[in-house]
């Protein structure tokens, strides 16, 4: 189930990034994840 990945898929994220390399990522991924997930979590 699609919701099920996005849940694993964010998990993943909060790691990357509480570990510092969100930037690794290959710039694709990257802009996914900032426009998808990081003004998420700015918001708190």
């Amino acid at each position: 189930h699609a919701n099920l990945g996005m849940k694993v898929l964010d998990k993943m994220i909060v790691d990357l990034e509480d570990l510092g390399k969100v930037e690794n990522l290959p710039q694709r991924e990257h802009n996914i994840l900032h426009v998808t997930f990081l003004p998420e979590k700015k918001r708190r």
